[in-house]
């Protein structure tokens, strides 16, 4: 059986807009999981369909919630200008964009702290690192 599906793109940018809103609404309420949940599902829709590259309000809400939630110690994230953090989910070596950002990062000077979250990713992958990190 074939299924000839078509996915329009005021459907995709429609359901864009109702996760960022509820990712919002979820903040407004300090349902901070719910807020990670759906900002996550926007953007993985627009990594999928490539519509819409930056959107200021994610990167508000991503903010508010890195202002929310409790830390440590808040100052250790803040004295040190030339320190990173970069989470990669996909962990795509060459070509994935986190991955060319860290080599940037490092290029430069910058200390990276390169969270991996993708438990299936081969570290042999990261050769190309291996002499800025411990492997």
């Amino acid at each position: 059986m074939i299924f000839n599906l078509k996915i329009s793109e005021e459907h995709v940018t429609s359901l864009y807009e109702s996760y960022v809103n509820q990712a919002r609404k979820c903040l407004e309420k300090n349902n901070y999981n719910s807020a990670v949940y759906y900002a996550k599902k926007a953007a993985k829709l627009m990594y999928n369909y490539n519509l819409i590259y930056t959107d200021v309000r994610l990167e508000e809400l991503i903010t508010s919630l890195s202002e929310r939630l409790p830390s440590t110690n808040q100052n250790e994230y803040c004295s040190d200008t030339k320190k990173v953090t970069l989470i990669d989910s996909f962990g795509l070596s060459y070509r994935g964009l986190a991955w060319i950002y860290a080599k940037g990062l490092l290029d430069l000077g910058f200390s990276v702290q390169y969270v991996l979250t993708n438990a299936d990713i081969d570290l042999k992958d990261f050769q190309p690192l291996k002499k800025y990190l411990q492997l």
